[in-house]
This record gives structure tokens, C-alpha cells and sequence, in this order.
């Protein structure tokens, strides 16, 4: 770009957009860009000044020379003249961030029917965010909550801390994944995570949903008609009829990624009206519940107790 003095550019910049390409056309539409950043080029040298004798000054030397670095993947563009600017690489850690699980760069199988997507590397949370940890953003003053404070739904502030936190709208979700230096997954990415590369009907592969592996309407879990505590079918958790859990994470390891609460995440319906929802929840059927399915509510929408969500790196 030529004219970037609003950036603070005297000299000329290079915009550079930054998201996921979801349609896989090459390019990236409007509404699939996370962020923008300018990155300001060099000052230009000076004429040399005339010289004793007559003789001409040399011609000044053009702006620094820069090179780009890359440690930990942070990366940093330095100039001969001094300045830099860094900024971290999309989908890349130094190691797994605590609390999410690493989804390696791939080609997976994607929709239904499926067609072949490609994703670089990003890490997404292992379980949804729990009601006691949005109650602590609520109580140190960076989130809140203005969702049911009646309904026997509701995880906030009643008594079910390690259940997954609902009645947000996608506005209190986003928030909460920014100020934890996160954010929300694209449908695509939520797919990919829950689904893994072979195009697999639930997290946990072709076997039939019952209330030993997911939480959905009259799953006959301990839990049913309300959320579980996050991570509760794990293998570990005995239910009331003597049975066990059965361990049923995604092939990357996440978990709660069919029932318990839908989940926000950061794309658009084709309409550019509602927010699309993954996972189905404890209130609907096991229909919904399948990695491909896909719903969709406006994004003020806080009148939506069987939704959640968790974040995305």
C-alpha cells in the first residue's frame, strides 16, 4: 500500500490478512479473515551532498536492508536502521498450549458428503469451558454473564463449576477465548478436530451413541436431560447401573465433541446471519450429534441454555 500514514507508515506498507481459507478457493473472502496487520516499509536514503573540489556526493543507499527470523515460532522482521516488527506464526507453538490438544496441519475428509479440505496446524481445548472458569473471568472483571440466573439449566453459578458453561451468546464466548489470548474455531476446524482425517461419524468412530459414550436427550446417562462435568466419558466415570464410561475422545484427543452443549464457533451461516453451532447438546437427539451436522443461531442470542463453547489457537 502506498499511503499508510493512518498506520503510522511515512513510507509505504504491506498489508497482510490473516485467516482460514474456508471455501478452499484460494483466497480469502471477507468474511474469513480474523485480522489484519500493516508492517511499515523502510525510509528511502538521501541524495549524497555535493563534495569538495567540485565533486559530486555519491548517491545516498536506499532503505535498510531487512531479514526475517523465525524462533519459537515467533517471527520478526529486523532492519539494518533498527526498527522490527514480530508477530506469531498461525498455527504454531514452541510446545501444546496447557489445557488444549495439537491438531497436526492435514488434508481431511470434510462435510457430508465429504470432500477433501486441507488445514495447517492449530491447537484447539480439550474440553468446553467449564462454568466455574467463566465465573472466574465474570468475578475478576473481564468477561459477564447475563444469560438465565432461573432456569435449572443453567451451569453458572449453580453448583456445577466442572460442567461446561451455557447460556453465552457468541459476543460473551468470543470475549472470553480473546482475553485467554485465544479464539473461537472455525466450523472447519471444530469438524476436523472432532472428526480426525478419515471422515468418521462420531469422535469416537462408527459405533451407535448411548449413554455410556455421549450426553444427548434421553441418552440414559446419570446425567440426562442436563449437562455432565466435562471429560465425564472418559472410561473411568461408573454409572448408576453398575456400567462403565466408555474413554471417548476424538482422535486428537478432545473430548465432549458430541452432546453435552453445542458449541459456538467463529464462521458464518451462508447467509452472513447466523453463527454456526457444532456438537449437538443433553436437549436434542442423538440425530444431531454426528461430527458433519451443523446448526446456527444469531449471535446476540443468549436464550440458548444448551450452548457453550471452547477455544482455539
Amino acid at each position: 500500500l502506498e499511503d499508510c500514514t493512518e498506520f503510522g507508515c511515512a513510507n509505504g506498507c504491506v498489508q497482510i490478512d490473516y485467516g482460514v481459507d474456508e471455501n478452499a478457493d484460494g483466497d480469502l473472502d471477507i468474511s474469513e479473515i480474523d485480522g489484519t496487520e500493516y508492517i511499515c516499509h523502510g525510509l528511502s536514503g538521501q541524495d549524497g551532498a555535493n563534495g569538495t573540489n567540485g565533486v559530486d556526493g555519491e548517491d545516498g543507499v536506499d532503505g535498510s536492508d531487512c531479514t526475517v527470523s523465525e524462533v519459537d515460532c515467533l517471527a520478526t522482521l529486523t532492519c539494518e536502521d533498527g526498527t522490527s516488527v514480530s508477530w506469531n506464526l498461525m498455527g504454531c507453538m514452541a510446545e501444546v498450549p496447557e489445557g488444549m490438544v495439537e491438531v497436526p496441519a492435514s488434508s481431511f475428509l470434510y462435510g457430508n458428503p465429504t470432500g477433501s479440505l486441507y488445514l495447517p496446524t492449530f491447537y484447539i481445548d480439550k474440553y468446553p469451558v467449564t462454568a466455574g472458569d467463566y465465573k472466574a473471568c465474570v468475578d475478576g472483571g473481564m468477561c459477564q454473564y447475563n444469560g438465565s440466573t432461573t432456569s435449572p439449566y443453567r451451569t453458572y453459578d449453580n453448583g456445577k463449576d466442572t460442567h461446561p458453561i451455557n447460556f453465552l451468546n457468541w459476543y460473551d464466548a468470543t470475549a472470553y477465548c480473546i482475553f485467554n489470548g485465544k479464539r473461537l474455531p472455525t466450523e472447519q476446524e471444530w469438524e476436523k478436530a472432532a472428526r480426525g482425517t478419515d471422515g468418521r461419524t462420531y469422535p469416537w468412530g462408527e459405533d451407535a451413541p448411548d449413554g455410556t459414550r455421549s450426553n444427548y436427550w434421553e441418552s440414559g446417562d446419570d446425567y440426562d436431560d442436563g449437562t455432565t462435568p466435562v471429560g465425564y466419558f472418559n472410561g473411568v466415570n461408573t454409572l448408576a447401573d453398575g456400567t462403565s464410561t466408555a474413554d471417548s475422545p476424538s482422535p486428537y484427543g478432545a473430548y465432549d465433541m458430541a452432546g453435552n452443549v453445542w458449541e459456538w464457533t467463529n464462521s458464518w451461516s451462508s447467509s452472513l446471519e447466523y453463527r454456526m453451532l457444532r456438537g449437538g447438546s443433553f436437549g436434542y437427539d442423538s440425530n444431531r450429534l454426528p461430527t458433519y451436522y451443523r446448526d446456527g443461531r444469531h449471535p446476540d442470542n443468549r436464550n440458548y441454555g444448551f450452548a457453550g463453547f471452547r477455544c482455539a489457537q
